[in-house]
């Protein structure tokens, strides 16, 4: 794998097709295999084993550690990190069978990704997701201002303890930061680092000996 540096983060895109689950659990820690085995969805536990243990296969060569010893820390808001390397930032999104990782030096990263086709209630949520400033924006932008929020959101650690409304994207592109959204395999890529680089690299993987 190529190494993330100051200038590039990495974006690594997948999609559950091309990725054979044989013991793939075999990667993950003792409370990932029991948040696994929480989900009603088989194909849910699916994304999910496949989307862990990618990101365990990633992060190895970086960290010169075997997947399943890497120890992940989770934050009071569930924002993942590596206590013992925090130079590496990193994380992770998934949504339909499809997933992606982002792994960046020294800054903040956050990452989501949504299907261009999902299906939304643009009456119901344009209050959810848009301040009073941004409602001109509109349902064609929805579903990518979407993304953008999440992203944020995730890179920053808060979780859902602030509404999507309450996040300005016009105050937040003000600062030093780098705002990329990509169509990736008929989905929406967006992602949010705090600081100032070039626009991640992103890398399909058709399966786990890229």
């Amino acid at each position: 794998m190529i190494a993330p540096s100051h200038q590039y983060p990495h974006i690594y895109f997948g999609d559950t097709s091309n990725f054979e689950s044989i013991n793939l659990i075999e990667m993950l820690s003792a409370d990932e295999i029991i948040r696994s085995a929480s989900f009603k969805n088989e194909k849910d536990s699916s994304v999910y084993i496949m989307s862990r243990a990618l990101l365990r296969k990633l992060l190895g060569p970086y960290l010169n550690t075997a997947p399943q010893q890497i120890i992940i820390s989770y934050s009071s808001n569930g924002k993942p990190y590596l206590k013992d390397y925090p130079r590496i930032k990193f994380n992770i999104s998934h949504s339909y069978g499809a997933f992606a990782i982002a792994i960046s030096l020294d800054y903040e990263i956050g990452l989501d990704i949504e299907p261009q086709n999902r299906k939304f209630d643009y009456q119901k949520l344009k209050s959810f997701l848009y301040s009073d400033s941004e409602l001109h924006m509109g349902e064609d932008l929805f579903l990518k201002v979407w993304t953008i929020k999440e992203a944020i959101m995730k890179s920053k650690g808060i979780g859902l303890s602030q509404p999507l409304n309450e996040i300005i994207l016009s105050e937040i592109v003000k600062g030093k930061i780098t705002l990329s959204t990509e169509i990736v395999k008929n989905h929406l890529v967006s992602c949010y680092i705090e600081g100032e680089v070039e626009s991640p690299q992103i890398i399909y993987l058709n399966g786990f000996n890229n």
